[in-house]
Formats: structure tokens, sequence, C-alpha cells
């Protein structure tokens, strides 16, 4: 207890000595093109890249005071699969972070999120994935993920959308990330009161090397692949929700 008040106490003479920071948290799907558009944040403000996570791994991303701490004195670029519950909520308020929510048409990230599991392992924060999954058929795969992992999308979407009625947020997508990146990353910039010229965002883009990035940009529609008996399966899954439309429209779903 003694540690962080000192901690706070030293935060506060710096905020008072060299002026507020600016924090870019990109809360936001896995398979979103959060690493995307990260780096490009990154590169266009040269602001330092900052986990403010305590692990990663199968465990959720939830925000870390220790990583706050360190990461409060200068200006950062984060990006964290990160729900909008109340402990969260605390922090931002505290370190004086706006979070972007950044989601994906959910049909496309299951099979994103398939491809997840098979290149770069089976570690998400969607929850643990057993041994017995790399066993099942390519079918089972899918409604495995549907039915099992689905639902931390789920919970992100509307944690975030109670989040937005108590405080800032701003909502963005893969989607309008890629049909339209100028004017999505001026959205962002004047949400956080900073001025950058689209010539200076194209530059920013063309600097991203393939290795800042794991996926292939701007692929859409991957979802439509998906066999009658998985779209359904996520229908039904979003049922359960009782979720207004226009929220459900935001990640591709229309009931």
């Amino acid at each position: 207890m003694k540690t962080t008040t000192a901690l706070r106490r030293l935060r506060n003479k710096t905020l008072l000595k060299f002026g507020p920071k600016t924090h870019i948290l990109i809360a936001c799907f896995q398979k979103s093109g959060s690493t995307y558009l990260a780096s490009l944040l990154k590169n266009l403000t040269s602001f330092r890249g900052a986990g403010l996570t305590q692990c990663y791994g199968n465990n959720e991303q939830d925000l870390f005071r220790f990583k706050l701490e360190k990461h409060s004195t200068h200006n950062s670029v984060s990006s964290h699969h990160v729900k909008g519950t109340e402990n969260n909520i605390a922090l931002m308020r505290e370190y004086m972070i706006k979070p972007i929510v950044h989601t994906r048409n959910i049909f496309d990230v299951v099979i994103s999120l398939k491809g997840h599991m098979e290149k770069e392992g089976h570690q998400t924060p969607t929850g643990y994935v057993h041994q017995q999954y790399f066993n099942m058929s390519e079918e089972d795969k899918i409604m495995y993920l549907i039915r099992i992992h689905l639902s931390w999308y789920f919970n992100f979407l509307v944690s975030w959308h109670e989040a937005s009625e108590k405080m800032g947020t701003l909502w963005t997508s893969y989607e309008e990330l890629f049909d339209s990146p100028i004017r999505t990353v001026s959205r962002i910039l004047d949400y956080y009161s900073l001025s950058f010229s689209p010539k200076e965002i194209e530059d920013a883009m063309a600097k991203i090397r393939p290795e800042d990035v794991r996926f292939n940009v701007g692929t859409q529609g991957r979802g439509q692949s998906l066999l009658d008996i998985h779209k359904q399966a996520i229908y039904d899954l979003a049922k359960v929700w009782k979720i207004e439309k226009s929220l459900l429209k935001k990640i591709g779903i229309e009931l």
C-alpha cells in the first residue's frame, strides 16, 4: 500500500513538471488487425509501445497497475484484448486513458482464429485450448471455436457497450480501418487531440514491415466460407445474449 502511494505521488509530481501524457489504448477483438493499427500509430506518432497487462498466453489481458505506473510518464501506444470491466475502467480513469474499442466481423474472426491456432499456437485469451482440439476434424474445430471461444467476444462487446455509458470511448473496426485507413486514423487522432496530415498517415503506413503484423492486410469476407451449420451456430449464440440489433450489427450479425 505504501509503495502504491509513493508511486502515485511520483507520477503526480512528474505530471506537474512535464504535463499529462497521451496514452493510446486499443481494446480489441483478437484477430481484428489491432497489431497493424498499433504499429501504424507508433510509426505515425513516435510514441513508445507499451504492454499494460501482467501476462499474456491463456490469461485475460486485464490492466496491471505496475505496468501502468511504469509507462505513465511517457506517451504510449498499447493494444490489448481487454474487456470493459469495472476494475479496468477504474484504472483507465486513474491513469487518464481513453480507449479505442476495436471489433471485427465475427464470422471472419472464426476463420482467422482457426488460422491462429494452426500457425501461432493454441495460447489465446479467449479461453484455454486443450490438446484434444488438434485431433478434431476441421468442421469440429470450427464448431468448437464458435461454441467455446466466441463467448469471449460477446463478453467483450457487451462490456464495452455498457462501459461506454460511463466513460468516453471511440469505436472502430477492422472493416473501417482497411476500407478507409486515412479517415479511420484521422478519427483516432481527433479523439486524442493529435494532428497529423493525410500524407503523414500514408508515410506511416508505408513504414510498416511484414514482420510487424500477423495477418493478410485487409482480407474481408472470409467468414462466408463457413458452412451453414456454423453460421447458424453463431446466430444461435447471438440470440442467447438478447443484444440490441444495432450492437450486433457492429460485428456483422443481422438477425
